[in-house]
């Protein structure tokens, strides 16, 4: 028997999938909006969550990650909404969903998505350990275990790896992994910065050249494809790589041959791809400025790595193992204090563990022959940021709590559509019109309905701008805005605005 809560306002597809559902013999709770769900799972500890994704108080998109990195086993979440939506659909498997199912739903169409998700949700449950060299990586949230399923899986094979992740979130960590828990792993792991190689030396270092293949070539030289024979060659950075490159290492791929810079015959070389980027490499595609078929060649399986402002379960597993890395590098003990781990949570870490390892130990340097961290230990930049970001999510949630009121108040009376549609005009209008022509009785808006039109417009008008700034790039607007990319998505369908239209 399984503990399932449903979350929907609709009562008639409430209370039929909770007759369906106890009919199969699981425990099943209801909630109708954000808040209650939030409190079951706070209280409960489930295996199942069926969401909705348009709520009274909210969206269900941004619940999902919130559930998902709820315990130590978080439950699946199967997000159902009446309303065909692409970026909510990819927004919802980004997040951890198990699925994305369209309305109207009936039993028949739910029960084979929840007897798969419950059977995952059972495989989870009896702790499954991972017999593989981690290799520095460390966590023990969800997203953390399913980056060391991805490992495990492409460590058993020999299949292409690319590795997606901001800067600073492990990539070449990840990479390494891949191989020493392979077949390959006695051999050598060759790495290659796309950035880093000079372009008129790039192919020489790639493939190698003869003596008297170019100016200054005063010897044969093997490149880097021949040292990763029988090894893993390890390509960081290959958004960076010209498409004249990416030509000749597409031959390379499909033939394990090429020819070094002046040479006349074709060497071989045995070696496995692992592949890691930053950029959005789809994007890039259609812009014309990476290869399609290169692409396909390189993500037999891909590994996509969350930034560390979505995984901040692990934040804590992280301070207290590089605190006692550097408390063995500085011979003496380092403890995190409570106060001090909260500042680094209410922190939004930009560069990601690499920033976070940095000023850990910029915090233990500063903190001298002193044992406990606290936040007077870490450098400013980070104490002001930190100061800045609890200010406004609790103003935020400020907000959050007055517009709730507000939406409650006016359902009692009339809908808050009717009253937006009353206000709209005048919105627009009210600075440029006399106070004679608006005379109470006409339903002048009230300066906080003003005020909250106004932000509105604004912001929708932001949200247009930013996805056009990025170039329908999620990863890229979120830094651009500061914003996870749950809220971004959240703003991104309040305001109807799509991802694929910013040429427009």
């Amino acid at each position: 028997m399984a503990k399932i809560l449903i979350v929907d306002d609709d009562d008639f597809l409430r209370d039929m999938l909770t007759r369906h559902l106890t009919y199969m013999n699981h425990n099943v709770i209801t909630a109708t909006n954000c808040r209650e769900c939030l409190k079951h799972i706070e209280s409960s500890v489930l295996d199942l969550v069926i969401l909705d994704v348009r709520l009274p108080d909210g969206s269900g998109l941004d619940l999902v990650g919130r559930i998902r990195s709820s315990g130590e086993v978080s439950p699946e979440v199967i997000i159902i909404t009446g309303e065909g939506d692409a970026d909510g659909a990819e927004m919802a498997i980004s997040s951890g969903a198990w699925d994305y199912i369209q309305k109207p739903v009936s039993p028949g169409n739910m029960t084979l998505p929840i007897k798969r998700a419950l059977q995952h949700q059972q495989e989870k449950s009896r702790g499954r350990t991972f017999n593989i060299d981690a290799c520095g990586l460390v966590g023990t949230g969800i997203s953390s275990r399913e980056t060391m399923e991805r490992i495990e899986v492409a460590a058993s094979c020999e299949a292409s790896v690319l590795v997606m992740g901001e800067t600073g979130t492990g990539k070449e960590l990840v990479a390494r992994a891949v191989h020493s828990n392979s077949s390959r792993r006695d051999h050598r792991f060759v790495v290659v910065d796309c950035a880093a190689l000079p372009s008129t030396l790039a192919e020489s270092i790639l493939f190698g050249h003869v003596r008297g293949a170019y100016t200054g070539a005063d010897k044969s030289s093997e490149g880097l494809v021949t040292l990763s024979d029988k090894g893993t060659l390890f390509l960081d950075e290959i958004g960076e790589l010209s498409l004249e490159l990416q030509k000749k290492f597409l031959r390379v791929l499909q033939e394990r041959k090429y020819r070094s810079v002046g040479g006349k015959g074709e060497v071989s070389s045995d070696f496995r791809l692992i592949s890691a980027t930053n950029r959005n490499l789809e994007l890039m595609v259609e812009e014309g400025t990476f290869r399609r078929d290169l692409l396909h060649r390189l993500r037999t399986i891909q590994i996509d790595l969350r930034p560390l402002r979505e995984r901040m379960e692990d934040l804590e597993t992280l301070v207290e193992h590089y605190c006692r890395e550097f408390g063995k590098r500085y011979e003496h003990e380092i403890r995190p204090s409570n106060d001090f781990i909260q500042a680094l949570k209410d922190h939004t870490w930009p560069g990601n563990i690499r920033e976070l390892v940095n000023v850990i130990e910029e915090a233990v340097v500063l903190a001298g022959e002193d044992n406990d961290l606290i936040p007077q230990h870490l450098p400013a930049r980070v104490r002001i940021g930190a100061m800045r970001r609890s200010f406004e999510l609790n103003k935020s949630q400020e907000g959050d709590t007055a517009q709730s009121s507000q939406w409650q108040e006016s359902t009692e009376s009339e809908s808050a559509d009717t009253i937006f549609a009353q206000t709209e005009p005048r919105l627009k209008t009210s600075a440029r019109i006399s106070r004679k022509e608006w005379a109470p009785s006409s339903g002048f808006p009230s300066f906080k309905e003003f005020r909250e039109g106004v932000i509105q417009e604004a912001e929708s008008q932001y949200i247009h701008d930013l996805v056009r700034e990025a170039r329908g790039d999620i990863n890229l607007a979120c830094r651009i805005a500061d914003l996870g990319r749950s809220r971004l998505y959240s703003l991104m369908k309040k305001h109807d605005v799509s991802r694929f239209g910013w040429t427009s």
